[in-house]
């Protein structure tokens, strides 16, 4: 068996370990030691298994080199990459709209703040990134990404933002219940060198993020230390779930089992078409055989003594109504444990109860699917925006904390329209409720805070103006009264 083979056999994974040191902290006196002894062997694991999932994402499968004993000469190999349909639709399904920050409460200088951080964010091109790095969480359980001072001229970005390759990162973390992450480190590439043997021999090359230091390493030796201020570690991990497990990692069996009943039908159909020929009591001609008769298509019998000659075509065809159901029944538990909806016309679905349709179809489980992976998406990206607004505080005039903004994920939001608009219209018309609970409690707005202060803007925008009556000061009266010394008093 190849190389090739013996990478994409059959495995089964459990998903990533996650790397712990016993060091209280990673300097440039041990980090060749951690690297060396407590961090090697589950990395390679992780690594090993990273590649796999992403050479089965991209449909290097094990159906591709499956072989058969009998009837070799028919073996149909074709995949049917159902693992590339749960990763592109739960990518576009949470990040199919760029991630958002938005403010806590209603406050100018926060809103400002957050309004010139999402444009630089955009002019980063965030949203993209985003997409590259979810995209690696659905594959393989996890990512990473860098975040650096940028040392662009002319940028106008004070932040550089990098996704990186997984197979190539990991983040190593303290032994104790903390888990504090103490470096993060990428394997850039190897130094090629000539044994004396003649063999080429590699060195691996690391680059090692602490929180105050820059170490690259060639093998185990230190070869340059860079001192940094930045207080944090620009390498954060983005783990997509604590199992740290892809989102087709839990079906791998079924996906399996799917490709090889879909080979085994071609088989079937094949095997069926190219039937195989029984002769009865009958002798060839010496110039004819089998391979002869197939190609002309027309056979001549001979009887062989007083026993009739006759052939008969030996064929037994797979009953493919009973196959479909089975392949139905295994897509079907695809995607409930995978967490994507049903696909097709929604035919099956009570179309008079949107709610129950969409609960049936699987839409529901499939948000909640996504809000589990919002909560552990969050804290890392709140560790990232720490690092963010750290660089921006010395760079720019954003002014910001961490706990004034929220992290928003915009997805469609179009189940139960009619319901929530009459929550929301119920809870406005109690005078007892605040507007903006009202906003927050209906669920009718993805963004409730942003939605209540523009509509609150709109609304005062809208108030018929009450006209100001002008009023005059009235002039005194003056009142003549007659008395004997004739004086005029005046009122």
């Amino acid at each position: 068996m190849s190389d090739t083979q013996q990478n994409i056999s059959v495995r089964r994974m459990f998903g990533r370990e996650q790397l712990f040191t016993n060091e209280n902290v990673i300097t440039k006196t041990n980090i060749a030691k951690v690297l060396g002894t407590e961090i090697a062997t589950a990395w390679a694991k992780n690594q090993t298994d990273i590649k796999y999932l992403y050479r089965y994402f991209r449909g290097n499968q094990p159906a591709l080199y499956r072989t058969k004993e009998i009837r070799s000469d028919i073996c149909n190999q074709v995949i049917e990459n159902r693992a590339k349909e749960i990763v592109d639709f739960k990518v576009g399904y949470i990040c199919g709209s760029p991630i958002q920050y938005i403010s806590r409460d209603v406050d100018d200088r926060v809103t400002d703040s957050i309004d010139e951080l999402n444009a630089l964010m955009e002019t980063e091109g965030k949203s993209t990134k985003d997409r590259e790095l979810i995209e690696w969480q659905m594959i393989c359980g996890t990512g990473y990404r860098l975040v650096v001072p940028s040392d662009r001229q002319d940028s106008d970005v004070p932040f550089e933002i990098y996704t990186l390759d997984p197979r190539n990162a990991f983040v190593i973390y303290s032994n104790t219940y903390q888990k504090k992450p103490l470096a993060g480190v990428f394997f850039t590439n190897t130094i090629p060198e000539l044994g004396q043997d003649g063999t080429v021999l590699t060195t691996p090359v690391y680059e090692v993020y602490t929180e105050t230091e820059y170490i690259k390493l060639e093998g185990d030796k230190v070869v340059k230390v860079i001192p940094h201020n930045l207080g944090m570690i620009p390498i954060i991990e983005y783990p997509a779930n604590p199992e740290r497990m892809g989102a087709f990692e839990a079906v791998l069996p079924l996906l399996d089992a799917l490709n090889t009943l879909d080979c085994n039908r071609l088989d079937g159909i094949e095997q069926f078409i190219q039937s195989l020929i029984i002769l009865y009591n009958c002798e060839l001609p010496e110039e004819e055989n089998a391979t002869s008769l197939q190609a002309k298509g027309l056979i001549e019998l001979k009887s062989k003594g007083d026993a009739k000659a006759d052939i008969k075509i030996l064929s037994e065809q797979l009953n493919q109504s009973e196959t479909e159901t089975l392949k139905a029944d295994l897509l079907s538990a695809i995607r409930e444990i995978a967490g994507i909806p049903a696909q097709g016309d929604g035919s099956s679905s009570d179309s008079s109860n949107n709610g129950a349709a969409l609960t049936k179809n699987g839409w529901e489980h499939c948000e909640t699917h996504a809000k589990a992976f919002e909560l552990t998406f969050k804290e890392s990206e709140i560790r990232m925006l720490k690092l963010v607004l750290r660089i921006c505080e010395d760079m720019t005039d954003i002014d910001l904390k961490v706990r004034e903004l929220d992290i928003h994920f915009t997805r469609r939001n179009y189940e139960n329209l009619l319901v929530k608009s009459q929550v929301l219209t119920t809870m406005l018309s109690n005078d007892k409720i605040a507007p903006k609970l009202a906003f927050e409690a209906s669920g009718l707005f993805t963004d409730p805070e942003g939605a209540y202060a523009e509509s609150m803007k709109w609304y005062d925008s809208q108030k018929p103006e009450i006209p100001v009556e002008e009023t005059t000061l009235d002039e005194p009266t003056v009142v003549v009264e007659e008395n004997n010394n004739d004086e005029v008093s005046e009122i």
